[in-house]
């Protein structure tokens, strides 16, 4: 395994202690809600605006994407800092550079959404003391392609 690699995987994998961290109160038992209403609610924050029910990315969620923003945001900058502007006459084709790099990103962000939502799925089944059922299972999907969402 490249440094580049061992650095890339260790940047994914910093998502699950900060997580960890950030909802230490799930550790503790408290509430009595579903496993999917803990979930949504430790992702976003439902409120009530007109008598319709409306999630909004609650403040204390959005360290996620800033934490992605901050181990990847200079991914491809990084190939300039090491190559200069020589990366480009020394490519056949500058869009196919382009596109692998931010598939890449992509790929990168969505392994981080299913750490992220897996740590905290995994969190709160263990807080509500049961294993997660195919609702939960939904749940952790509109979550998980939210949170690829987010990161782009």
């Amino acid at each position: 395994m490249t440094v580049n690699k061992k650095k890339n995987l260790l940047s994914l994998l910093i998502i699950i202690p900060v997580t960890v961290v950030f909802n230490y109160t799930l550790l503790w038992p408290g509430e009595s809600s579903s496993l999917s209403q803990m979930l949504v609610s430790n992702l976003y924050d439902v409120k009530s605006i007109y008598e319709e029910k409306t999630l909004i990315l609650a403040a204390n969620s959005i360290y996620f994407i800033v934490l992605f923003h901050i181990l990847f945001g200079t991914y491809i900058y990084k190939d300039f800092i090491s190559n200069g502007a020589y990366i480009f006459t020394r490519l056949k084709s500058r869009k196919t550079w382009f596109y692998r790099k931010s598939f890449e990103i992509i790929k990168f962000s969505m392994i981080y959404s299913i750490l992220f939502v897996g740590t905290l799925l995994a969190l709160c089944s263990y807080y509500k003391k049961e294993l997660p059922g195919a609702d939960v299972l939904y749940t952790v999907f509109f979550c998980g392609f939210h949170a690829v969402f987010l990161l782009h």
